[in-house]
């Protein structure tokens, strides 16, 4: 494995429009490409890497999650995770249901309101043995970059979407549905089976 190797990085920063919401976590890997696995760490174990007298400080430091990293199988060859090969990840980490929405925006250094985009839904979502993840995908040209998604309703209300096209109240963070009212939001399976976890 040579320098180049070493040193290459998926890492993009986060877009102004995404960061003024305070709803992801953009962890700096700096000299890797794991950013789709340290962006589950950052869903999944976020509140242990928090927990202390730093609490929030540093949930973007890849470091923090290291210890964390033999807990997922997925082989580093493959890295950063496409779209297509999420099923084959899912299918060798049977406790988690993974979402991606893509933001789509042309210069990811403008502050307006963009567009996000389904571009992968767990076919587990159902399933209340997995934590359902969603991750947000930004990118430009041939090179994109994985967040923690940690409040799904903070990302996407007050936005039109390619997903419904309306602006929601709640989002179910397992099956990616839109709710206006709490009520309805609260009666629907995920809830009401306890299999929502946001």
């Amino acid at each position: 494995m040579d320098s180049k190797t070493l040193h290459k990085s998926s890492f993009i920063p986060t877009p102004l429009y995404i960061a003024n919401k305070s709803c992801v976590i953009n962890v700096r890997n700096m000299h890797d490409e794991l950013c789709f696995i340290y962006s589950i760490l950052a869903v999944t174990k976020r509140h242990e890497v928090a927990f202390g007298a730093m609490k929030r400080q540093g949930l973007n430091r890849a470091i923090r999650y290291s210890k964390y990293l033999k807990e997922i199988k997925f082989d580093s060859d493959k890295m950063p995770m496409r779209i297509e090969d999420i099923p084959h990840f899912e299918s060798k980490n049977p406790r988690l249901a993974i979402n991606v929405i893509k933001y789509e925006c042309e210069d990811l250094s403008e502050n307006h309101t963009s567009f996000f985009k389904l571009v992968y839904k767990s076919r587990y979502f159902k399933d209340p043995r997995r934590e359902a993840v969603c991750l947000l995908m930004i990118g430009y040209e041939n090179k994109f970059h994985y967040l923690a998604i940690t409040n799904l309703n903070r990302l996407l209300n007050h936005n039109k979407t390619d997903m419904l096209n309306i602006v929601a109240e709640k989002w179910c963070p397992r099956c990616l549905q839109s709710f206006s009212f709490v009520k309805t939001f609260n009666d629907h399976p995920c809830v009401s089976k306890r299999a929502c976890l946001q």
